[in-house]
């Protein structure tokens, strides 16, 4: 299993039992647990929201023009010149710079966490990320209308650098999983923006 389908599928145990010290690990979730704030992409619904909204694209993000990832209820597109990964669960699907370390994963399975708000999936999240993990909440972002969490993270000694976004909708635990080479820290950001604006719910 790739790291980044590994890192899914820890998420998803967080979220099964979020609020429970049941897949935890050592990092202490305060060090990452921030608030949504205005420099958010898109304004934040309330917490643990899944109302949906019209909310276009800023201006100033280009939109990923690559390969379409498509699952269940959701869909999106990667960067230019990406190539599809073999899949590995039903749930999902990936793509990747065969150039680079650079890939990115679709996730959109059944949800288990039973009603938890965003907060508390996030914080569950956290508690299952790489020992030593330095990881930071992001301001919420939104996928096509509806709010989701943001974790980034890096952990020692590996040269990428990770990004997650999860929200639940219909039923459905959907997100995105970044795997980005750190060298690239300064444009990461503009990458991630350009897969996020082209996210659309099929379901």
């Amino acid at each position: 299993m790739t790291r980044t389908r590994r890192h899914a599928a820890l998420a998803a145990c967080a979220v099964v039992l979020a609020g429970t010290a049941g897949c935890g690990g050592d990092d202490d979730p305060s060090q990452a647990q921030a608030e949504p704030t205005a420099s958010s992409t898109a304004p934040s619904t309330p917490t643990g929201s899944t109302s949906e909204s019209s909310s276009p694209p800023a201006p100033s993000v280009t939109p990923a023009s690559g390969i379409q990832l498509t699952e269940a209820s959701s869909t999106v597109r990667a960067p230019a010149g990406w190539e599809p990964m073999d899949e590995i669960v039903a749930y999902a699907s990936a793509a990747s710079d065969a150039r680079s370390r650079n890939s990115v994963d679709l996730v959109d399975s059944g949800d288990l966490s039973g009603g938890a708000s965003l907060d508390t999936q996030a914080t569950s999240a956290i508690k299952t990320l790489p020992k030593g993990a330095q990881a930071a909440r992001l301001p919420d972002v939104m996928l096509d209308g509806v709010a989701a969490f943001h974790i980034h993270y890096t952990v020692p000694g590996d040269r990428s650098e990770y990004d997650t976004i999860t929200t639940v909708r219909n039923g459905r635990n959907v997100g995105l999983d970044f795997v980005l080479e750190k060298k690239n820290a300064a444009t990461n950001p503009d990458l991630v923006a350009s897969v996020l604006v082209t996210f659309a719910w099929t379901a």
